[in-house]
């Protein structure tokens, strides 16, 4: 890369990834490079048993520490952004794809929140949740869009 093209500030960090399963944290940072990416750092840390059963964080203190233990150990570079993806349990997310008659933007929210009322087993209010239109179909018999949602709960 040439000195001409390198980034000396950037004001937009992108965000490390980190993997949190019952016994261990992993993070990787990635950075983009022409077409894809490089990774700057990688990391990982053992979480003692019993502080996450089954996707639940049961010693938060515990854990916190693992994911600070396993940014530290990051290298080659040192992790500095402090935004983060992290992957959540399968348990804990679905993924839906939806079907419904063409409307206006505004009404699509309202619709896709009937959808996973209908299809959820929890109260709405313990849920998050994000959508996206995936294509609009035109056929000469139905107009209908199909959508994503992802649903994330939340253990209290």
């Amino acid at each position: 890369m040439s000195f001409l093209t390198r980034k000396i500030f950037d004001p937009i960090p992108h965000p490390f990834g980190l993997d949190l399963s019952d016994l261990s944290v992993k993070v990787v940072h990635l950075n983009p490079e022409g077409k894809g990416n490089r990774m700057r750092s990688f990391g990982s840390a053992e979480i003692a048993q019993g502080a996450i059963v089954d996707g639940e964080i049961l010693k938060p203190e515990v854990v916190v520490e693992a994911i600070r233990k396993a940014i530290r150990k990051a290298g080659p570079k040192k992790i500095t952004t402090r935004k983060v993806n992290c992957s959540l349990p399968e348990t804990k997310a679905f993924l839906r794809i939806v079907s419904i008659p063409t409307m206006k933007e505004e009404e699509v929210r309202e619709a896709i929140k009937w959808a996973m009322e209908a299809n959820i087993p929890m109260p709405i209010e313990e849920v998050y949740y994000d959508w996206q239109i995936l294509e609009q179909q035109f056929e000469k018999k139905s107009n209908f869009r199909s959508y994503t949602r992802q649903r994330y709960s939340f253990n209290r």
